[in-house]
């Protein structure tokens, strides 16, 4: 992972001991975010340390991968189907692959990371609202978080996310 703030590589268990051991007050926070363009999937895995009203210091995790369906994608926006509803489920097949393997990879640092820290909550980039497609993940994702014994947090509700905007303004 890398610092946030002088964008140098850190070992997470030392970061995370070091921060402790100096006796501030702060919480974590956790929260992938994702973008896709020109083929490419990048996701940004942060853990947010929010110092109560004294700022977020933050190191993050970003990689990419190259979306395996990507030229039949290609060929829909060159290509006007008249397959239209096929089209809208391989949509919705992608951004649900994509924003499971967000959650995926935000439990995966907190389950690194707890027997360190206590994390305050996994924050989830989806929408509760029905006009977004990653309403339809928000309950999903959620159970798999406390099924582990974390907090969640989604757009939209009165519990601020911290680490999600952290990992929008990294990507």
């Amino acid at each position: 992972m890398f610092r946030y703030d002088n964008k140098q590589e850190v070992d997470i268990i030392s970061f995370c001991e070091e921060l402790k051991a100096s006796k501030e007050e702060f919480e974590v926070y956790i929260g992938t975010d994702s973008k896709f363009e020109q083929g490419e999937i990048t996701y940004t895995t942060v853990i947010a340390f929010r110092f109560g009203n004294r700022g977020v210091r933050g190191i993050f995790r970003k990689f990419s991968e190259i979306h395996q369906d990507f030229e039949k994608y290609q060929k829909k926006i060159v290509k006007k189907s008249h397959k239209r509803e096929r089209n809208r489920k391989d949509l919705r097949y992608e951004i649900y692959s994509r924003l499971k393997k967000e959650t995926e990879l935000s439990l995966e640092v907190a389950e690194y990371v707890k027997a360190i820290l206590t994390i305050k909550q996994i924050d989830l980039d989806y929408n509760s609202k029905e006009m977004w497609l990653s309403h339809m993940m928000v309950e999903e994702c959620k159970v798999l978080c406390e099924c582990r014994g974390f907090k969640t947090s989604v757009k939209n509700t009165s519990m601020p996310q911290v680490a999600t905007i952290f990992a929008d303004k990294i990507l």
